[in-house]
């Protein structure tokens, strides 16, 4: 069976082994700034603890030696590797010849990415208000630590001067980091002021998840690509506009697959936080709507009310993944191949 295009560099076990260890070596990045912050120690306990959180790189099998698997992509750290090395220009079998301070500052990048994601689900799980984990630290200490880790992120961008990287890109990643994470934001008021209203837009509940979750990708992949520029490369007018536009596809798609994974287990728990909240996720907003016309209210009745709000979301879903495949592919035809990037469009990846 011949393989594709999109999952080449994944079945080339010199390739995957070489990014599972600079994974590692992101992940003993973000442990060594933790150390160096000089925290009290139980305060340093909980930072840890955050950052091994379910789909957080330091709680990847990967951190034990294991080789990356294709849920790694849905991770930051990843993606922002692999779009430093494509910005590079290097291709799948040179990825061995990239320098070591190339790895520096990718890896030092891509630490930042990993605080900056635990902040963000940190401080969502508090304002949800469901996180056994949340539960456990308490809401203040949690909010502590998540405005902690929203701090590191930027320390980690500066250490990354320290590899050959260009003041002005420098100074443009953090401007980009400040501006995406408050556009971030601005989608994560909407989430939470939509839960008071009930007439809110599916047009609406689009724009928040782009605003919330395509804005984070987006900057995943403009760090990435500003990483993996050195002082002698120049890259032409538009290019991280156009790889920030594959990575606001990529986001979007990521998120409406994980609000289906949500009221997917909400019909399953009816008590869970979402739908006792009224979130206005696409599928659930769809689902309270009401998508079968002349319907009773019978069980069966609200099960295929709620399977047609899934099975629309799954094509919303499957828009923006396609929407972030034609984006890559205006990115190849005006500044060359990016194959590194193509496996994070799989439309499997997920059931792996």
């Amino acid at each position: 069976m011949t393989t594709s295009p999109a999952q080449e560099w994944l079945s080339q076990m010199p390739s995957r082994a070489l990014l599972s260890e600079q994974l590692r070596v992101t992940g003993r990045f973000v442990i060594q700034e933790v150390r160096a912050g000089h925290f009290p120690p139980g305060f340093a306990r909980s930072i840890m603890q955050a950052l091994r959180q379910p789909g957080k790189l330091l709680g990847s099998p990967v951190m034990g030696g294991a080789l990356l698997g294709t849920r790694n992509l849905r991770g930051w750290a990843l993606p922002l590797l692999l779009a430093a090395a494509a910005a590079s220009g290097a291709e799948t079998e040179v990825l061995s010849d990239l320098s070591p301070s190339f790895w520096r500052r990718a890896c030092a990048v891509a630490a930042a990415s990993e605080y900056l994601g635990a902040a963000l689900d940190l401080i969502d799980d508090v304002q949800d208000g469901d996180s056994p984990f949340v539960q456990q630290l308490g809401m203040p200490i949690a909010l502590n630590i998540g405005i902690a880790l929203l701090e590191l992120a930027p320390l980690a961008l500066r250490r990354a001067r320290a590899a050959g990287w260009p003041d002005s890109l420098a100074l443009a990643a953090q401007e980009a980091l400040h501006a995406n994470v408050l556009t971030s934001l601005g989608g994560q008021y909407m989430d939470l002021r939509f839960e008071q209203s009930s007439a809110v837009s599916e047009a609406q509940v689009i724009e928040m998840t782009e605003k919330k979750s395509g804005a984070l990708l987006a900057l995943i992949c403009q760090l990435g690509a500003m990483a993996g520029t050195s002082n002698q490369q120049a890259h032409p007018s538009g290019y991280f506009e156009a790889i920030s536009q594959f990575g606001w596809h990529l986001g979007v798609w990521f998120q409406l697959l994980n609000d289906l994974h949500d009221a997917e287990l909400a019909q399953a728990q009816p008590a869970k936080s979402d739908r006792q909240r009224h979130k206005k996720t696409l599928p659930l907003l769809l689902e309270q709507r009401g998508m079968i016309e002349n319907t009773d209210n019978s069980i069966q009745a609200q099960s295929l009310n709620a399977q047609a709000a899934l099975s629309y979301t799954y094509v919303m879903a499957e828009t923006f993944r396609l929407r972030a495949q034609k984006a890559l592919q205006a990115l190849e035809e005006q500044f060359g191949q990016h194959s590194l990037l193509w496996p994070l469009t799989l439309p499997t990846w997920e059931e792996s």
